[in-house]
């Protein structure tokens, strides 16, 4: 029989297993694979709206309205260079964390959460819903 110590080892072990809980993602999504455009490194988080080529690529202030698709990024996609495509995936749909969705276009002037407020309609009509 095993002593107590080696017991709180074990259970101590399978806790830290354990991945920590998802801070983007605040309850149920949808996700799908996509083609994905742009340079340098893309963030998960990062809204993504579609290119009209079956691309998709970091979110414009302007572009946004007028997306036919918008995602967010579920993985960094990163060293991405000019022209090149990579095949990543993005949440289509769902409930996620506005603090943590990534706006390629902020400046450090401008206020994140005014930027999420007037977004947020849109985003909704897309099915991203933000806490």
């Amino acid at each position: 029989m095993p002593d107590n110590n080696t017991e709180y080892r074990a259970k101590y072990t399978q806790i830290m297993e354990i991945p920590a809980p998802d801070d983007l993602i605040n309850g149920w999504y949808t996700a799908s694979h996509i083609v994905l455009t742009g340079t340098g490194d893309i963030l998960r988080g990062t809204l993504l709206m579609s290119t009209g080529s079956g691309t998709f690529t970091p979110a414009t202030s302007a572009g946004i309205s007028s997306a036919d698709e918008l995602a967010i990024l579920c993985d960094d996609v990163l060293g991405l260079e000019e022209g090149m495509t990579a095949k990543a995936e993005g949440y289509f749909s769902g409930e996620f964390l506005g603090t943590r969705v990534i706006l390629s276009y902020e400046t450090a002037e401008d206020t994140h959460s005014e930027l999420i407020e007037t977004i947020r309609a849109t985003l909704r009509k897309h099915k991203l819903m933000l806490k």
